[in-house]
């Protein structure tokens, strides 16, 4: 190759670059507003979001990864748990997550900031737009009971697709915040393990549709799961 040669295709090889560059970067400012829901930015979320910074909830948590990691990430927490759940564990951190200040004690627990309603609505309101900000599931998650997941797993055949969605069901409603399953969870809720047998099968059926059908005082949030998703998750609760 000559000098000319390679000077000239140096030059066609950094123009050819230039405009791939340019190109990426017009495609990704023209997708931004249908990833980030720039369009749904209400008031009550801008209110949210400055609600979130007066309080520095960063110094917790993290948000999209960003933050501190000594408490949850909260991406998809309105998703996972609903408004219900929300509010009522910002005005009571610690009576929601444990009960009791006695059972918190010598725990990790979230202070209580003396919220308004009005601050919660508002952080409510700045929560669900987060959530449906489009990340491409990052942050990635870590998966609570793999080990005894894929035990479990492995004990099933092709003749159980309705445990098999059950399980997951459970494992995307992040079931296990609240709830332990094979030892592994939180403390909120009872303990998964043996709630078939310990609950009538229609009283463990309510609490799937309605939660607070059965007890008005339920924090749990009413994922309004339909028929067969609600059997699936009864068939794999049959099986702990």
């Amino acid at each position: 190759m000559t000098k000319n040669s390679a000077r000239n295709w140096f030059f066609i090889g950094s123009f050819a670059c230039m405009i791939i560059f340019f190109g990426l970067t017009i495609h990704t400012m023209t997708t931004i507003p249908a990833y980030t829901n720039s369009d749904k930015l209400t008031a009550e979320v801008v209110a949210g979001k400055k609600v979130w910074e007066k309080y520095n909830c960063v110094g917790c948590h993290t948000l999209i990864g960003e933050g501190s990691y000594y408490a949850p990430e909260l991406k998809d927490i309105y998703s996972q748990k609903g408004p219900d759940f929300m509010r009522a564990f910002l005005k009571d951190p610690v009576k929601v997550w444990y009960g009791s200040a006695e059972a918190a004690r010598g725990q990790r627990k979230m202070p209580n900031f003396g919220l308004s309603d009005q601050e919660i609505a508002h952080l409510v309101a700045f929560f669900e737009w987060v959530d449906k900000i489009d990340t491409h599931n990052w942050p990635p998650r870590p998966q609570h009971g793999t080990a005894q997941a894929a035990s479990a797993a492995a004990g099933m055949t092709a003749a159980d697709p309705q445990v098999a969605q059950g399980e997951a069901l459970v494992q995307a409603k992040a079931c296990t915040a609240c709830h332990k399953i094979k030892g592994v969870g939180g403390a909120i809720g009872p303990d998964l393990d043996g709630v078939s047998q310990r609950l009538d099968l229609e009283t463990l059926q309510q609490r799937l549709v309605n939660p607070k059908a059965v007890n008005p005082e339920s924090v749990m949030p009413n994922f309004g799961f339909s028929e067969p998703e609600v059997d699936a998750i009864m068939a794999y609760l049959k099986t702990l």
